[in-house]
Parts: C-alpha cells; sequence; structure tokens
C-alpha cells in the first residue's frame, strides 16, 4: 500500500487528480464484492487518512483522488 500511496503522492503534486482502477485499489478494499457501501466507505477513510478527496465514479472500479482545500 505504500508504493500506491507514494505514486498517488507524487502524481498529485504536478497534477489537480489521480484516477486509480480496482488493481490498485484492492489493498485498500474489503474483500466483499456484495459490500461496496463498505467499500466506499473504505476508499473516502483512506482519502481521508491521506489528505485527498474521492470521487467514485464506478464502485469499487474506478476513483479519482484530489487534494482536499484547506478549510
Amino acid at each position: 500500500m505504500e508504493d500506491f500511496v507514494r505514486r498517488v503522492r507524487e502524481h498529485l503534486e504536478m497534477a489537480k487528480s489521480y484516477t486509480a482502477y480496482e488493481i490498485e485499489l484492492l489493498p485498500i478494499l474489503p474483500n466483499e464484492m456484495a459490500y461496496r457501501e463498505r467499500r466506499a466507505h473504505a476508499v473516502h477513510a483512506f482519502a481521508k487518512e491521506n489528505g485527498w478527496s474521492a470521487m467514485i465514479q464506478d464502485p469499487s472500479i474506478r476513483v479519482t483522488f484530489s487534494k482536499l482545500e484547506p478549510a
């Protein structure tokens, strides 16, 4: 997972967003395919922990991370 965090962080230094696909998301998602709500929650929690937001376009397939704007 550290490689994924590093890849997203480095990409967000140069771009506004980073789109990750399911193969990259597997380490941060619960294994149960039927629990999309849990998976979405896990993605949002992961993004928040790293100072990003997450917009899920296709549940569990594609997520776009963006830097959070300061409050």
